[in-house]
């Protein structure tokens, strides 16, 4: 398939206090489980970091930042100035359970789009999820205008664009996972800690009985 993946991991992880894209939750790397839900959906996959050495074993480019200290819009920027493609799929490193099925129902949904629409973006239980969302290659522009203002926020971005949200409903996916949990985050150790008990819970209801 066409478009560039772009998995955001340059964060400072400082409220769960380590590197959320190298936690291990059912035996795999986050970072991990979403090269591997990414992987048949994207033509080309990056990693989005400052620190290359530390995901080389990923075998991906890694992209660093031009402006740094902005957070995953810097992220995002960097990737859009590398890409190629027409449309890109972002995922920030902190969704353990990284769903191909929702990643496959963006891209199809904005390959589909007409040209007026600049970012399909997922939205579960009334919240917009833009770190888990694609983007036209064009809002590269509109956002190194937002970075070069200051402004910081990926909603100041966001807001400019035209964006087409898509409501996501409690489908199952392949692997039995429901959308709001390919769109669950990490941001604290309590949630690492729920994120443990679900992958086992999973686990536990994939095996035969």
């Amino acid at each position: 398939m066409n478009g560039l993946g772009v998995i955001l991991a340059g964060g400072q992880s400082q409220r769960m206090g380590r590197n959320k894209a190298l936690l291990q939750i059912g035996g795999r790397t986050v970072i991990g489980a979403i090269i591997e839900a990414m992987s048949p959906v994207c033509g080309q996959l990056v990693v989005s970091s400052m620190q290359p050495d530390l995901y080389a074993f990923t075998g991906l480019p890694v992209i660093p930042d031009s402006y740094e200290g902005a957070g995953p819009l810097a992220g995002i920027h960097a990737a859009l100035d590398y890409s190629e493609q027409r449309w890109n799929l972002v995922c920030s490193c902190d969704h353990p359970f990284a769903s191909r099925m929702l990643f496959e129902q963006l891209m199809d949904i904005a390959e589909q789009a007409d040209e007026t629409v600049d970012a399909v973006i997922p939205v579960y239980e009334g919240r917009g999820q833009p770190l888990v969302a694609a983007y036209r290659k064009r809002t590269f522009a509109q956002l190194d205008y937002c970075l070069q203002q200051g402004e910081r926020r990926v909603r100041d971005w966001t807001d400019k664009l035209n964006v087409k949200p898509i409501e996501v409903g409690e489908w199952p996916d392949s692997r039995g996972f429901e959308a709001g949990l390919a769109l669950f985050n990490m941001n604290r150790p309590e949630d690492y800690a729920e994120a443990l008990r679900l992958a086992a819970e999973l686990g536990h209801r994939s095996r035969p009985q």
